[in-house]
């Protein structure tokens, strides 16, 4: 019996007190929670530090529930009550893994440290990087330094919760032209998209929690417009 199906619930009951993030189908923040009961009716979340913004009867919304020990899981479902202790969300069901790995993607602005391994043996390739798009499977990186499809590389990042190191691959690039009066390798940008790989708990703690807090931060930032 798979965990969707646990007793006829849209989730396990060991995701009570998980974490949970509420999206609206387009990935805009709309609040966060702890989820408090997991029953076969309802999904209900609430936040002993802070309240919860009041969204509309019906409105679809998606759940990201992050638990360290039992993983991610993502939902989608339906407001049926909101108020700003606590929001009960019906008719929830899980999305694909393709829809998982979209939904955990956030914007970004931060620089990153690459050791490249350079061709027969030769003195690695250091650089720096911008990250400008970030999610738990993957990164987006801009960088003077041609890649190639298949590279692989290790990152280090500066993030706030402490330095992380990871291990990433290269699965698709870009590129955007400058002047084209100046040196190749000063014309060009190339965008990459980074594959994580085989990211330890406690890496994927680290990533999660410094994209939690910025979209913390863009929940706030919109209930600072709304009350202006």
């Amino acid at each position: 019996m798979t965990e969707a199906m646990e007793g006829g619930l849209p989730l396990s009951k060991r995701y009570e007190g998980s974490l949970c993030e509420i999206k609206s189908l387009t990935n805009e923040a709309l609040a966060c929670g702890y989820i408090y009961e997991i029953s076969d009716q309802y999904i209900k979340l609430g936040n002993h530090n802070d309240i919860i913004n009041i969204l509309r009867y019906n409105t679809k919304v998606k759940l990201c529930v992050h638990n360290v020990k039992l993983g991610l899981k993502v939902l989608v479902g339906s407001v049926y009550v909101s108020t700003t202790q606590f929001m009960l969300i019906s008719d929830a069901a899980s999305l694909t893994d393709f829809e998982k790995r979209d939904f955990f993607r956030i914007r970004v602005s931060i620089k990153g440290h690459i050791m490249l391994p350079a061709p027969n043996h030769d003195t690695p390739i250091h650089c720096d990087v911008e990250i400008f798009d970030m999610s738990l499977g993957g990164i987006l990186l801009s960088s003077h330094v041609r890649f190639e499809v298949g590279d692989r590389f290790q990152i280090d990042l500066d993030l706030p919760a402490g330095p992380l190191t990871l291990q990433c691959a290269v699965r698709r690039i870009s590129t955007e032209g400058f002047d084209p009066s100046n040196d190749e390798s000063q014309s060009m940008i190339y965008k990459c998209g980074c594959q994580l790989l085989n990211c330890t708990s406690k890496e994927e703690d680290l990533l999660w929690k410094y994209i939690l807090h910025l979209q913390r931060e863009e929940i706030l930032k919109q209930k600072r417009m709304l009350s202006s």
